[in-house]
C-alpha cells in the first residue's frame, strides 16, 4: 500500500474456489484405489493400467499442490483509495482499480455461497474492461460488502469528489432576498 492508504478489506479467497481441484483429486485417489484393488497385476495390459492410474493420481495431486500454493498467496484488498487483486505464485501480478473509477458494484451471492459462506463482487467502471472486474468467492461477504459499501457512500465518501475535503460549495450571493440589506 502506499503512504496514506488504509486497507478496508484484505481476505483470501475462500478455500471453495479449489473445489475443482479438490474434487478431481478425491476422484483420482478413488480411482487409483478401485484400480489397485480390482484389476489383477499381471503382464501387458492390468500393469498398464495401474501405471496409468497412478500417474493420473500424481498429476492430479501436484495440479492440487501448485492450484493451492497459488490459493495462498492471492489476496483481495480494498483500501480506502482502490481495489487490488495480488495474485500468482512465481510471477506476482497486481490487478488494480481505483476507487474513483468504480460506477457500480454488484453483489451476488449463490445458495452455495450463501451456504458455506462466501459471495462474488463484480466492479464496473465507465464503459471501460478492467483487469479487476470480478472478485468471486469472498469469505464473509456481507460484512466485506458493507465496509466496501460504507467506504463508497458513506460521510468519508464525500473525500472522493474533492480530494482535500468536501465538494467545492456554490458561492454565496450576499445581496440576496431575505438578508435584510
Amino acid at each position: 500500500l502506499v503512504p496514506g492508504e488504509r486497507a478496508i478489506v484484505a481476505v483470501r479467497h475462500h478455500w471453495l474456489s479449489l473445489s475443482r481441484e479438490i474434487g478431481a483429486a478425491i476422484a483420482a485417489t478413488v480411482l487409483a484405489f478401485v484400480v489397485d484393488v480390482k484389476v489383477p497385476t499381471s503382464e501387458g495390459g492390468p500393469m498398464l493400467l495401474h501405471n496409468l492410474s497412478l500417474l493420473l493420481w500424481w498429476g492430479t495431486m501436484g495440479w492440487l499442490v501448485w492450484t493451492w500454493l497459488n490459493w495462498r498467496r492471492e489476496w483481495f484488498v480494498a483500501t480506502d483509495k482502490r481495489f487490488l487483486l495480488f495474485y500468482g505464485f512465481i510471477n506476482r501480478r497486481v490487478a488494480m482499480m481505483p476507487l474513483l473509477k468504480v460506477t457500480d458494484m454488484t453483489y451476488d451471492r449463490s445458495l452455495l455461497g450463501r451456504l458455506v459462506g462466501y459471495g462474488k463482487f463484480m466492479l464496473e467502471s465507465a464503459g471501460q474492461d478492467q483487469a479487476l472486474s470480478t472478485i468471486d468467492h469472498v469469505p464473509d461477504a456481507d460484512t466485506h460488502y458493507r465496509a466496501i459499501c460504507t467506504q463508497l457512500f458513506g460521510p468519508a465518501s464525500m473525500l472522493r469528489f474533492a480530494p482535500g475535503g468536501l465538494p467545492p460549495q456554490p458561492p454565496r450571493d450576499d445581496d440576496g432576498p431575505g438578508d435584510g440589506g
